[in-house]
């Protein structure tokens, strides 16, 4: 598969998640409990995506360091 469509494959995917999301919690946006946990699912991977975005970037600056 060529860049752009993997790319173009991967931006469509991630839409339809951040939908289905927002269609989630708009449905369950007047039972208390269920705003509460599908909140804490939809934040989870968010979480997941920002550890491993920091992960990636210390990498990249230690991978570059220059030893003395």
């Amino acid at each position: 598969m060529k860049e752009r469509k993997a790319g173009i494959l991967v931006l469509l995917v991630t839409y339809l998640l951040v939908f289905a999301c927002v269609f989630g919690l708009v449905r369950l946006y007047s039972d208390a409990s269920g705003f509460y946990y599908w909140s804490l699912i939809v934040l989870c991977p968010t979480l997941l995506w920002v550890w491993a975005v920091t992960s990636w970037g210390g990498t990249q600056v230690f991978a570059n360091a220059k030893r003395e």
